[in-house]
């Protein structure tokens, strides 16, 4: 009965000695954004669109944590526009904060692509 105790303790103390998991602290707001910012930012989500070109505002993620990316309709001689309206649903993507790591996440899929080159702050 007293070894039982002892063995309680001791799994009972060293139970709060694990590192607690980083988990995504939220949505997040881009800070001191510059040119270098902008074109990581443009890359990632062109890379995230299988490498489409994307013209996005030079305050993206700075007033909203979310971007809305629709989809352009194709003109050409080869591909002229399709009648009727595109009903296929726009891209959205969330800048996130996790841990101490900018993260661009693609709400349909989930994936995430970690940026190097930003800053940002959570977003209230």
């Amino acid at each position: 009965m007293k070894y039982t105790l002892y063995i309680i303790l001791l799994v009972i103390l060293t139970g709060g000695c694990r590192e607690p998991e980083v988990q995504p602290t939220g949505p997040a707001l881009l800070v001191n954004p510059n040119m270098e910012s902008y074109e990581e930012v443009t890359k990632t989500i062109s890379a995230a669109l299988n490498g489409f070109e994307v013209s996005l505002s030079e305050d993206v993620f700075t007033t909203y944590s979310i971007v809305v990316i629709e989809r352009g309709m194709i003109r050409g001689i080869n591909h002229p526009p399709e009648l009727g309206r595109d009903l296929g649903r726009p891209s959205r993507f969330q800048l996130i904060l996790d841990g101490t790591d900018c993260v661009i996440v693609d709400e349909q899929s989930g994936v995430h692509w970690p940026l190097t080159n930003v800053e940002c702050v959570k977003e209230n």
